[in-house]
């Protein structure tokens, strides 16, 4: 499983206008000089430029995937074409939820495969993706673990505190009326000092 709770990440990123804010302008920065290519061949180059900014729509794309990588640590998009790898240009590129999205690895961390969660689904029926169909994204990828770690961490764990106890705080209230208003609602000063010592 991964190092953080997603779900409180992307709660915490959007109830906390300062969170969003610093993730919007850091995507931002990252982004706004646009991307380029590299290679031996200035045909394919050209070639890829075209297709990536008219047919795919990649500066929309990459936007979102680095936006989620910098939120949770991890980030996915989906290529879509069968044989990408073997020289011929991908045809669709799709962001993928990094909330919903689970790996299947073996010895070293080796991905075998990617997997999209569904709601009211076993495991074994998500959706599976082959490692050569998704681009992987980690911020943060120290030693063999394979989900990366977030800078986030230590906002999440103040973020999770302050809710559960909201939560015990509402439990409580809801459950066990305090009634110290009464008490004190007819109390003299004495009274009064002497409640709060």
């Amino acid at each position: 499983e991964p190092p953080s709770d997603y779900q409180v990440m992307l709660d915490m990123i959007t109830i906390d206008p300062v969170c969003w804010t610093s993730v919007d302008l850091t995507t931002d920065m990252v982004t706004y000089k646009g991307y380029d290519f590299i290679g031996d061949s200035e045909e394919r180059i050209k070639e890829a430029k075209k297709r990536f900014e008219n047919e795919l729509d990649f500066d929309l794309e990459i936007r979102g995937v680095i936006f989620q990588m910098i939120v949770y640590g991890d980030s996915y998009l989906e290529v879509g074409d069968e044989n990408w790898t073997t020289g011929k240009y991908a045809t669709e590129l799709h962001q993928l939820e990094t909330t919903e999205m689970a790996l299947e690895y073996g010895k070293h961390g080796i991905i075998t495969s990617y997997r999209q969660k569904e709601k009211n689904k076993s495991k074994q029926d998500w959706p599976k993706f082959e490692p050569e169909k998704v681009v992987y994204f980690r911020a943060y990828k120290i030693g063999s673990k394979v989900y990366s770690y977030t800078p986030f961490q230590p906002l999440v764990r103040a973020f999770n505190t302050r809710i559960k106890a909201n939560a015990y705080l509402d439990y409580l209230f809801t459950n066990l009326k305090p009634t110290m208003v009464y008490f004190l609602k007819g109390a003299n000063k004495e009274q009064k000092e002497h409640f709060y010592n």
